[in-house]
Parts: structure tokens; C-alpha cells; sequence
């Protein structure tokens, strides 16, 4: 009997300890803004999303041809391999107002607003261009598909 008491206890203990631990790492996860890196896994998550699925985004693109997120971002990257100019990403993220009346699950609410911008300035024309998606990140740092929005100017 002595045993199966012990044993009960450190069950009991083990599982406070897992709850513990995992609403912990939860919460850190939970309320950080996420990183670049976490921001174009998400962009690349993105990849075959149709473009006249979202806002400002039927019609875009380097190629009439481009029909999805994948080929529409991808058509700006390619400029990249031009060495006459300087490339960079241009990623910034806000913290967004929580309104509970506009979402119908934990995964509608958009904590993130995110500028993902790829940019290209040509040295010898002083020309700075960008194109790119904005959207809403949720605390699971999952894309809120319907937020997404082509962005661009140059």
C-alpha cells in the first residue's frame, strides 16, 4: 500500500511539473513578438496560397503567369541575382489591438501585423523599390490567411 501511495505522489508531482513547464514555454511562445526568421517561415508557408484568394493581389506579380504567393514573391527574389544593385529584406512587425468582436476562434485573433517587404536599390539610377505582402500573425505565429494584402511601390 506504501508503495502505490508513493507512486501516486510522484505522479501527481510529475504531472504538475509537465503542466507547469509546458504552460510556461506555452506562455513565452504565447506573448513574444516572433523573429525574422519565424516571420519568413511564415511567408514561406505561404507558397502556394492563390493570389485571387487575397486582397490587392489578383493580377500582381513579375509574370501574367503568376497565379500564387510562391511565384509572386518569387518573381521579385530573381531580381536578386542582379549584382548592380543592393537587396535586402525589409521585415517589420507591430503589436496589434486585441477586438474579440471580429474573431470566431483563438486562431482569428491577430496579435501581429507584419510588413514583409523584398527591396532593391539600383546604385546607379538611386532607385529604391519594394514589393511584398502584409498580414496578421496569430499567437501561434500562424498567417491569419485572410489578412493578407500584396504590397509594393517603386
Amino acid at each position: 500500500m506504501e508503495h502505490f501511495q508513493l507512486y501516486k505522489t510522484v505522479l501527481m508531482i510529475s504531472l504538475i511539473v509537465n503542466i507547469t513547464t509546458s504552460e510556461v514555454v506555452n506562455k513565452e511562445h504565447y506573448y513574444r513578438k516572433p523573429t525574422k526568421k519565424e516571420i519568413v517561415t511564415a511567408v514561406f508557408s505561404l507558397n502556394m496560397e492563390n493570389l485571387r484568394n487575397c486582397q490587392s493581389c489578383n493580377n500582381v506579380g513579375t509574370d501574367s503567369n503568376d497565379s500564387t504567393i510562391g511565384q509572386y514573391l518569387a518573381g521579385f527574389l530573381s531580381y536578386f541575382a542582379d549584382s548592380s544593385g543592393v537587396n535586402y529584406l525589409d521585415i517589420e512587425c507591430t503589436a496589434l489591438k486585441f477586438n474579440k468582436s471580429r474573431c470566431t476562434s483563438i486562431n482569428d485573433i491577430p496579435v501581429w501585423q507584419v510588413d514583409f517587404n523584398i527591396c532593391r536599390k539600383k546604385i546607379s539610377e538611386n532607385e529604391v523599390w519594394c514589393w511584398g505582402l502584409r498580414f496578421q500573425m496569430n499567437r501561434s505565429l500562424q498567417v491569419i490567411k485572410s489578412s493578407l494584402i500584396c504590397i509594393g511601390s517603386g
